[in-house]
């Protein structure tokens, strides 16, 4: 780790075109982090309260979440490679138009992932707990569990054209 960013509380944090690379960041409390059109390398962000941490354009190659609390996480045409989610609780995660290889998810809870477009390539949702997807047709490829298929099967029928009715 060459950088270490411990305990901050702040109001808002820019970084915005940043390029950050052998980061740890612990207990990190904001309600927001702007760092659209950056890029963050073998990050690592552990505990801490993040309003909204909104992305446009970012790329991530080794970034693990652990144990952090996000209401927004907004990725829009993100490029995700190695990503790990590790025990987080996420409000809305947006990943429209994303680009996502080797991302994984375990023990990790969101009401709503917006996956309108996104392209994956080893998408494992098996440690997601999610309440919606907003196009489950996107979800093509990724790994589930029978559990989380049975959670969403009104939508995988929807969306396949199949009529549910009791």
């Amino acid at each position: 780790v060459e950088c270490r960013l411990d305990e901050a509380s702040l109001t808002r944090l820019d970084l915005a075109g940043a390029t950050l690379t052998d980061v740890a960041v612990t207990g990190l409390r904001t309600a927001e982090v702007s760092a659209p059109d950056g890029a963050w390398r073998n990050v690592e962000v552990t505990g801490g309260r993040i309003g909204t941490l909104a992305g446009l354009r970012m790329r991530w190659d080794a970034v693990t979440l652990r144990n952090v609390r996000i209401d927004y996480l907004s990725l829009p045409s993100a490029e995700m490679a190695d990503v790990l989610i590790v025990d987080c609780t996420i409000g809305a995660l947006d990943l429209p138009e994303a680009r996502l290889d080797r991302v994984r998810f375990d023990g990790t809870r969101v009401d709503e992932v917006d996956t309108r477009g996104i392209r994956a390539t080893d998408l494992d949702l098996r440690g997601l707990e999610a309440a919606s997807f907003t196009d489950v047709r996107a979800l093509a490829g990724a790994w589930l569990e029978p559990r989380q298929v049975e959670f969403h099967a009104l939508a995988f029928a929807e969306a396949l054209g199949i009529r549910v009715t009791s």
